[in-house]
């Protein structure tokens, strides 16, 4: 290959390598950007996948590996038991729409302009659900699937 061959393939790869930088940090910037929404209430998140529904996947993921999930439709997590209601709903700036009792707890339902998830409840838009059992503390958004 002759020198001004050589010369004109590295003018055309220059640019391409600046792009393929680019990309390569805006992908690593996207990752570090991408947490649960819960993040500071657990280790271990439920994620609904591919479904904003009862029927979405469910995935057990730590939030290390939360970026790499694609489709995130929701999440819920079970947090500790010095969990304070008034203020995670303080925090998120949601106020109790309606409650629901069970008889292994109750059901809160709430809305917060923080989270990007939705669904119609009873004819009101709702993204937050605590359930605060006797044993334990679940959290979700836009609801809690798969259980308490």
């Amino acid at each position: 290959m002759s020198s001004k061959a050589i010369k004109l393939l590295i003018n055309i790869l220059k640019p391409l390598g600046c792009v393929v930088v680019c990309v390569a940090v805006m992908y690593c910037v996207s990752l570090s950007i991408a947490t649960p929404v819960f993040k500071d209430y657990a280790d271990r998140y439920e994620l609904y996948v591919n479904s904003n529904s009862s029927c979405a996947n469910i995935l057990s993921v730590n939030c290390s590996e939360y970026p790499f999930i694609q489709n995130i439709y929701g999440e819920s997590c079970t947090v500790n038991k010095d969990f304070d209601l008034k203020d995670f709903l303080f925090q998120m700036d949601a106020p109790i729409l309606f409650t629901e009792s069970l008889d292994t707890g109750v059901c809160y339902y709430a809305y917060s302009p923080k989270i990007k998830y939705k669904k119609s409840v009873n004819g009101k838009i709702v993204n937050l659900h605590v359930f605060i059992g006797q044993e334990h503390v679940k959290i979700g958004t836009p609801l809690i699937y798969g259980g308490y």
